[in-house]
């Protein structure tokens, strides 16, 4: 989410959201990648990197460290610290703007060189699937609630989706039935429902149900 700030580099964008598909092959020597990432950014200490998301917003686009960045970068304390110890030589991501104050970015972690060719391919298999990247944000609570989901309430949610009791959420999340149940009803309270047909109405429809 943003709110324009004259004295923002960042322009009030905060990274509200993020994971990894494979973590292990992404942690830094502190054990962290993407959240030590955006706790730096967080801190408004701003990298060149950093500001690579911030041209064209509101766009579809690619962008690349080793394409946009300049070579000294890769010299830094920076890219040392968050890339370069455990191999990763580029990275390319995908920036899908979902409306004006939400956006979807989806990055390629690489130990080789990553051609514009490559990035090229990127750009086209990713460009016709806004699907995805409406439900990876609704997936953590984004887009329509009110506030984001606590990661146990997007298990919960992910859970409920599939249609499965609160017993068997409870069972299968290891909670007390009263504990799921509060996490349910917190989940209704942020987007804005009062039942599961109405949260999948939202997830399918992306409208409140009626």
């Amino acid at each position: 989410m943003h709110g324009r700030q004259a004295d923002d580099p960042l322009q009030g964008w905060r990274v509200v959201a993020g994971a990894a598909l494979h973590p292990i092959s992404l942690q830094s020597d502190d054990g962290k990648h993407l959240a030590g990432v955006m706790e730096v950014w967080d801190r408004r200490e701003i990298d060149p990197s950093f500001l690579l998301p911030l041209k064209a917003v509101g766009h579809f686009r690619t962008y690349s460290l080793r394409r946009d960045l300049p070579a000294e970068w890769f010299e830094t304390p920076f890219y040392q610290r968050h890339y370069g110890f455990c191999g990763i030589y580029d990275v390319v991501l995908v920036g899908f703007p979902l409306n004006e104050d939400c956006e979807s970015h989806i990055g390629f972690y690489m130990r080789e060189p990553i051609s514009d060719e490559m990035i090229a391919v990127i750009s086209y298999a990713l460009r016709g699937i806004k699907w995805f990247h409406r439900h990876l944000m609704l997936g953590h609570g984004l887009l329509l609630a009110k506030t984001p989901l606590t990661p146990t309430e997007h298990k919960v949610m992910q859970l409920l989706l599939t249609g499965a009791p609160e017993k068997v959420i409870a069972c299968q999340m290891g909670l007390a039935t009263s504990t799921t149940h509060h996490h349910v009803v917190a989940i209704y309270r942020k987007f804005g429902v009062r039942s599961r047909a109405a949260l999948v109405s939202l997830w399918v429809n992306g409208q409140k149900y009626k």
